[in-house]
Parts: C-alpha cells; sequence; structure tokens
C-alpha cells in the first residue's frame, strides 16, 4: 500500500534472495527494497551480489533489524537507505518517497 500511494505502478515480489536476483536481472526496476532478514540467503550477500550484477542499483533496506552493525554494513555495501518496519506508516511513506525523490 505505502508503494500505491507513492505512485508505483509496477512491483514485483520475491521469496528469495535468488529469486530477487534473477527478478532484477530480468527487470532492471528503479529501485530496490528488501529485508536483511531472508530466508536461504541473508540480505547483506543478495545487496553484495545485485551490485556486483549493477553497482548502479538503488537499494533500499527495509527491516525491522536496528542494529548499528547491520545499519552499518548495508551502508558500506553500496544501500542507499535503510528503513525500519516499525515506523508509522505515514513515516514509511515519508521516508521512502524521499529516498525514491532522490533516484530520479
Amino acid at each position: 500500500m505505502v508503494l500505491q500511494k507513492l505512485g508505483v505502478s509496477t512491483a514485483w515480489e520475491a521469496g528469495s534472495g535468488d529469486d530477487a536476483l534473477a527478478l532484477y536481472a530480468n527487470h532492471r526496476p528503479d529501485a530496490v527494497l528488501f529485508d536483511v532478514n531472508l530466508p536461504y540467503m541473508k540480505g547483506t550477500v543478495v545487496l553484495h551480489r545485485l551490485l556486483e550484477l549493477d553497482p548502479d542499483a538503488a537499494v533500499v533496506m527495509v527491516t525491522s533489524d536496528q542494529s548499528g552493525e547491520t545499519v552499518r554494513a548495508t551502508s558500506e555495501l553500496g544501500a542507499i537507505g535503510y528503513l525500519l518496519k516499525q515506523l508509522p506508516p505515514s513515516r514509511l511513506q515519508e521516508a521512502l518517497g524521499e529516498i525514491l525523490a532522490e533516484i530520479e
């Protein structure tokens, strides 16, 4: 719903890191949002592989993991944003909107 409110008309959902990488390779979306905690493969591994595939990919981590170590690791790997799932929906929408506006 947050993406729809931001005017995002097309979105794909992946069930695993491998699926996310395949979807990215096939569709090359403007932005990628995913969690640090993914089944079968850590989000940091997916982030690293995705940015190897496309160093210019705009990746935003959306997670409940508030660990400073995790935030730092994803930033150092190249994520352009880190949003917490537990933010109120209006704040999450606002923050995501700001990040997506920077991409355009």
